[in-house]
C-alpha cells in the first residue's frame, strides 16, 4: 500500500474515534494535577513500569487518579520486542488510557532529567482535572511529493480538530524525517485556524508513537517506525507559550540566558498564576555544543522561573515544535520551545484564547 493509503487509512480510524468521543478524562472533579514518573533503568519495560509507578504514587499521595499517561521513552538502544510491550506495560500499571512515543532506533534526545548525555531515562505524565480531556489524532508514514501532497495531508490531520473546549493545547509526538516537517506543521497550524497553539518534536523518521498503549499500525497490520501523533489536552486551561532561538549556542551562559528570558516571558503571561504542567522541548544542538555538561542544568534555571515543585515534561529532541523568541509558531533546530499550562478561573475558562 502507498504511503498516502497508509496515511489516510490510518487518520479514517482517527475520526471514527473522535467522532465516538473517544477522549481520556472529563469525569475528574478535582483542580488541575500534574505528575511527571521518571526512571533511569536501561531496561525498557522495567524503566516504564517504575516510571509509571512512580507518576501514580504522586496522584494517590493527592488521592487522584490520573486521566491518562503520557510517556517518552529515551533509552538509547534499540528495544527489539521489548518496544511493541512498552506502551502496553504503562497501560497496565496505570490503569487508563495511555499513548506515548518512541522505541525506535534509539537515537532520540535525552530527557532533561538525564544527568549525563545519553543516560536512558523513561518519562511517564500523568494529567487529571475537571472536564481535562486528552485526544488523540494520528497519522502513519511520512510526507511525501510536493507542496500540494504536504498541504493536502495536514488539511486532513487538521480537518479532525475539534474547536478547543474552554483552552487547550496540541502535544506533538513523532517523527516527520527529511524537509517536510516545517511545511507540514506550518500546514497543519493553518488548517487548525490558530485555535490549538501546537508543542513538541518533529525530528527524523524512526520514532514510532503508541496509542492507548498499542504501536500504531498502518491498515494492514504492519507496524510503522515513522509515524505523527497529536494529542489534543483541551479543558478549562489558560496555556502560555514562549521559546528562545540560539543566536550563540556555542556559549553555555548564553543558551542559559536564553531559557531564563523564555521562561520570564510565559511567566508573565500567566499574570501571576502557578502553572500545574510545563511542556519544554529543546534542540539537542543547545546542549552539546554550548558545554553543558548536564541536560539539568537548564531545567533547573526552568523551574527557578516558572515554580521549584512544577513537573516538566519534555526532553532533547531534533526540531523543536513552538513559539519562538518573537512569538510566532515555528519549527526548527537551535531552539528551546516552552508552554505553561495552568487552570484557568471560571470566568476565563468559556473561549479563552491561548497565548500568544
Amino acid at each position: 500500500m502507498s504511503i498516502h493509503g497508509r496515511w489516510s487509512g490510518v487518520a479514517a480510524v482517527a475520526g471514527a474515534l473522535l467522532a465516538a468521543g473517544a477522549a481520556a478524562g472529563g469525569a475528574e472533579t478535582g483542580p488541575l494535577f500534574a505528575a511527571v514518573g521518571v526512571s533511569t533503568k536501561r531496561d525498557a519495560l522495567q524503566a516504564a513500569e517504575a516510571a509509571t509507578k512512580s507518576m501514580l504514587a504522586k496522584f494517590r499521595a493527592r488521592r487522584r487518579r490520573p486521566a491518562a499517561a503520557i510517556f517518552l521513552e529515551r533509552t538509547g538502544r534499540r528495544l527489539g520486542s521489548d518496544g511493541r510491550a512498552i506502551g502496553e506495560r504503562v497501560k497496565q500499571t496505570a490503569g487508563v488510557a495511555t499513548y506515548g512515543a518512541g522505541g525506535a532506533s534509539g537515537r532520540g534526545g535525552v530527557t532533561w532529567w538525564a544527568k549525563r548525555d545519553f543516560e536512558p531515562t523513561f518519562l511517564v505524565l500523568g494529567i487529571a482535572g475537571a472536564g481535562v480531556t486528552v485526544r488523540p489524532i494520528f497519522t502513519a508514514g511520512a510526507p511525501a511529493g510536493g507542496p500540494a501532497d504536504v498541504q493536502r495531508r495536514a488539511e486532513e490531520l487538521g480537518g479532525q480538530v475539534p474547536a478547543p473546549n474552554g483552552g487547550g493545547i496540541g502535544l506533538f509526538l513523532g517523527g516527520l524525517g527529511g524537509a517536510q516537517g516545517g511545511p507540514f506543521l506550518s500546514a497543519l497550524r493553518k488548517a487548525t485556524r490558530g485555535d490549538v497553539p501546537l508543542i513538541g518534536i518533529a525530528g527524523r523518521a524512526g520514532e514510532y508513537v503508541y496509542v492507548d498503549g498499542r504501536r500504531l499500525a498502518d491498515p494492514n497490520g504492519a507496524e510503522v517506525h515513522t509515524a505523527q501523533l497529536l494529542l489534543l489536552i483541551d479543558g478549562r486551561l489558560e496555556v502560555a507559550c514562549g521559546g528562545a532561538v540560539s543566536r550563540n549556542a556555542a556559549d553555555a551562559d548564553a543558551v542559559l540566558a536564553e531559557a531564563d528570558r523564555a521562561a520570564d516571558r510565559v511567566r508573565q503571561q500567566l499574570t501571576g498564576r502557578t502553572p500545574g504542567l510545563v511542556l519544554a522541548f529543546s534542540d539537542p544542538g543547545r546542549m552539546r555544543t554550548s558545554g553543558l555538561d548536564a541536560p539539568g542544568k537548564e531545567l533547573r534555571r526552568l523551574r527557578a522561573a516558572l515554580g521549584a515543585d512544577v513537573p516538566v515534561f519534555g526532553c532533547y529532541a531534533f526540531c523543536p515544535v513552538g513559539v519562538d523568541d518573537a512569538g510566532r509558531f515555528a519549527v526548527g533546530p537551535d531552539r528551546l520551545v516552552l508552554a505553561a499550562v495552568a487552570e484557568a478561573s471560571a470566568e476565563e475558562g468559556d473561549g479563552k484564547e491561548a497565548k500568544p
